[in-house]
């Protein structure tokens, strides 16, 4: 295999590489922001946190670990040396470690997934409550009216039976 084609490929490894870093970034652009509506709008569970913590750690550490990758291969490659085993168990933890950060990343947004925030609970019970009151008190003034509507002529036929 010629020079060229041993850069080639070591090129190749470092550019997926590279990619894998672009997505490791756009998860923790997704997480960042499922993590901030959730709390915002819900209750948040410890398994939440611990998810979340996790998910974000595994992504910073494959970034991290390809960047070490990519300098081995590099300064293998400057020293005139195209060699591929070179960086590679680097490049393979951080597959591995993107892997894993994309099922913890489904782990955090399945925990994600809980009650509303109490306050908006609250304000639902607040508002039931007053509802309630408010048909109770329609109720009463329903029959104050059909009093008052039955009150003047019920009131003349008891007069007319007591007069002689």
């Amino acid at each position: 295999m010629s020079e060229e084609d041993k850069r080639t490929a070591v090129g190749m490894s470092v550019t997926l590489s590279v990619q894998l870093i672009g997505a490791a970034l756009a998860m923790l652009t997704i997480e960042a922001a499922y993590v901030a509506f959730v709390l915002a709008s819900r209750d948040i569970t410890g398994l939440f946190v611990l998810f979340g913590f996790v998910t974000a750690i595994l992504f910073i550490l494959s970034i991290v670990i390809a960047g070490l990758g990519i300098t081995e291969s590099r300064n293998s490659g400057y020293s005139g040396s195209w060699r591929l085993d070179v960086g590679r168990k680097f490049f393979n933890w951080q597959a591995i470690l993107c892997l894993l950060g994309l099922v913890f990343l489904s782990f955090t947004f399945i925990t994600g997934i809980g009650a509303g925030a109490p306050e908006i609970e609250s304000r639902f019970s607040e508002l039931e409550e007053r509802m309630s009151s408010v048909e109770s008190r329609l109720d009463s003034l329903s029959s104050e009216i059909g009093a008052m509507q039955h009150g003047p002529d019920s009131t003349e036929t008891e007069i007319n039976r007591s007069s002689p």
